[in-house]
């Protein structure tokens, strides 16, 4: 009998925020917190041939391939196009109102339908309140961008912690993942 690999769906999830704000650690934090639950890692050896790219992460359900959207993105680039879905990764440290604007906006052009934020960096933050603060603001945010502000998942953790093996803050990075994958829709 030959052996029959199942093809997991895939998903091209564009990430989008600073460099300074964590979005390569909660990528890697993603990539190792799920290959050790999951058992199965993605490598270069699982590429897409068609496309030239392979998974940056996998869920118990689908592989995810990632790539960032700068600010010159338009939604007839071939890279910003084939968007599923948007993970924002924004700094605790920052006052982010603006940039967060920028960003839905960014979104919003180049057609993605659904968004994911992760608040980085909280483990240096002297005050809780200012995450529950700062997730009021970005909810209306969403709202004026015709996002559903009220639903978008909103995960607020540290991922060099996760990475460092706190138990917190990894089980925040597997909410992350389980929010991606009930929030960025299934390509038809």
């Amino acid at each position: 009998m030959a052996d029959i690999t199942a093809v997991r769906p895939q998903v091209n999830l564009a990430i989008m925020g600073k460099i300074d704000d964590g979005r390569d650690h909660v990528s890697a934090a993603l990539s190792s917190i799920l290959e050790e639950q999951n058992g199965v890692g993605a490598s270069r050896a699982d590429t897409d041939g068609a496309r030239g790219t392979y998974p940056e992460f996998r869920t118990a359900v689908r592989d995810y391939l990632r790539f960032q959207v700068e600010e010159q993105a338009s939604p007839t680039n071939p890279s910003t196009a084939r968007a599923d879905g948007v993970l924002l990764v924004l700094s605790a440290l920052e006052d982010n109102t603006d940039r967060f604007k920028e960003l839905v906006a960014l979104a919003r052009t180049i057609g993605a339908p659904a968004i994911v934020v992760y608040i980085n960096k909280t483990d240096v933050l002297d005050d809780d309140g200012l995450v529950g603060l700062m997730e009021m603001e970005l909810r209306e945010i969403l709202d004026k961008a015709d996002y559903p502000g009220d639903t978008t998942p909103i995960i607020a953790g540290s991922a060099l912690q996760a990475m460092s093996g706190d138990p917190a803050n990894r089980d925040r990075i597997l909410q992350l993942a389980q929010a991606l994958d009930t929030t960025i829709p299934q390509r038809a």
